[in-house]
């Protein structure tokens, strides 16, 4: 009966999936810009990206931008996360005209608590 009601309210979401947790470092989260490196045992996302937002221009590799982010929460720079691929959602948030250059590769994801 739980399931129909959930399923009726349309506040109320449920992810399923049978995707690996994987555990990645929060490289940016500025206007709903979010970029993730995966850092292991599995890996994730792009080799060799250049980012040209920072002066230093460090080169990353296992590099992705959330494709959800108004599902993705206020993790800053640094914080470490354990995350699963999770189905694409409607994106329904504010975000600000900050131009980054951002990663091509891209996921939804979903943050274990």
């Amino acid at each position: 009966m739980m399931v129909l009601v959930c399923g009726l309210w349309s506040g109320c979401t449920k992810t399923v999936t049978n995707s690996p947790v994987y555990t990645g470092v929060v490289i940016y989260n500025v206007c709903g810009n979010v970029v993730v490196q995966s850092v292991g045992p599995d890996y994730i996302g792009q080799d060799n990206w250049v980012d040209v937002n920072n002066s230093e221009r460090p080169v990353y590799n296992h590099i992705f931008r959330v494709s959800n982010p108004c599902q993705f929460g206020a993790y800053n720079y640094g914080d470490t996360i354990r995350f699963h691929i999770t189905t694409p959602q409607a994106q329904r948030c504010t975000q600000c005209d900050l131009y980054l250059v951002l990663p091509d590769t891209a996921y939804p994801v979903h943050v274990e608590n």
